[in-house]
């Protein structure tokens, strides 16, 4: 992906991984413990062109 800035989200979180509640807090443990903390501070080491990009994450809860 070639771009300035990046953000995912996910939209009705409610229902992600509804049926598998053990790997969705997995899957939050990874982003707010590996992902995030890496793209923060590692990334420009390790990625081609050492440029440090926007990256948001955006988990929205609907009801």
């Amino acid at each position: 992906m070639k771009a300035d800035k990046y953000a995912f989200v996910f939209d009705n979180y409610n229902s992600f991984l509804a049926d598998d509640l053990v790997s969705k807090e997995l899957f939050l443990e990874i982003l707010k413990e590996d992902v995030l903390p890496w793209w923060e501070n590692d990334a420009k080491k390790y990625v081609v062109g050492g440029v440090a990009k926007s990256f948001q994450v955006y988990i929205i809860k609907n009801d």
